[in-house]
C-alpha cells in the first residue's frame, strides 16, 4: 500500500512541475502577443487620427505683409488647410518664405489648438529703375531685385511706391 501512495504523490508533484515549466515556456510567447496587440491598436489609432480632419490645420493667420497677400505667403510656405498640424515643422516653412528676396524675416508659431500664425517682415521698396531694358526694384538696404514679371513684384511696386 505504501508503494501506491508514493507513486500518486510522485505523479502529482511531477505533474505540477511540468505545468510550471510549461507556463514558464509560454510567458515570452504571451508577452510577444500582448505587445503585438498593443502595437496594432496604437497603429490603427494613429492611422485614424491622420486620416481624419482632426489632424489638419484649423486656422492660418498671416500678419505683417503689405506687398504679398496672404495666399502668396501661404504658397511660399507650402501651407494649406490640408496640412497636418503635427507634421508641420515651422523652421522649414520659415526658410521657404525667407528664400524670397522681398522677405526680411518670418516667424511661424504653431499653437496646440490647430492655429498657425505667420508673422512676416518684408523689405522696404524705395523705388524702381530701368537698366538694359529691365526693371529693377530698389530696396531700402541699397540692394536691388530684378522685376521678372511676377504678379507679386508688380503689386509690390504699386504698393511700395504709393
Amino acid at each position: 500500500m505504501e508503494t501506491i501512495k508514493s507513486v500518486f504523490i510522485h505523479d502529482e508533484t511531477e505533474e505540477n512541475l511540468q505545468a510550471l515549466n510549461k507556463k514558464k515556456q509560454n510567458r515570452p510567447k504571451r508577452r510577444i502577443q500582448i505587445m503585438l496587440i498593443i502595437i496594432a491598436i496604437l497603429s490603427s489609432l494613429i492611422a485614424i487620427y491622420f486620416l481624419s480632419d482632426i489632424s489638419k490645420v484649423k486656422s492660418l493667420k498671416v500678419t505683417g505683409n503689405k506687398y504679398f497677400n496672404d495666399k502668396e505667403i501661404l504658397e511660399l510656405a507650402d501651407l494649406s488647410y490640408d496640412t497636418r498640424h503635427l507634421l508641420l515643422m515651422p523652421f522649414i516653412n520659415e526658410r521657404k518664405i525667407e528664400a524670397n528676396e522681398l522677405i526680411k524675416n518670418v516667424t511661424i508659431e504653431k499653437m496646440m489648438s490647430g492655429v498657425v500664425h505667420i508673422e512676416v517682415e518684408e523689405a522696404d521698396i524705395i523705388g524702381t529703375y530701368q537698366e538694359n531694358k529691365k526693371t529693377y526694384l530698389l530696396l531700402g538696404d541699397g540692394s536691388s531685385i530684378e522685376q521678372d514679371g511676377k504678379d507679386y513684384l508688380q503689386e509690390a511696386l504699386n504698393a511700395g511706391l504709393n
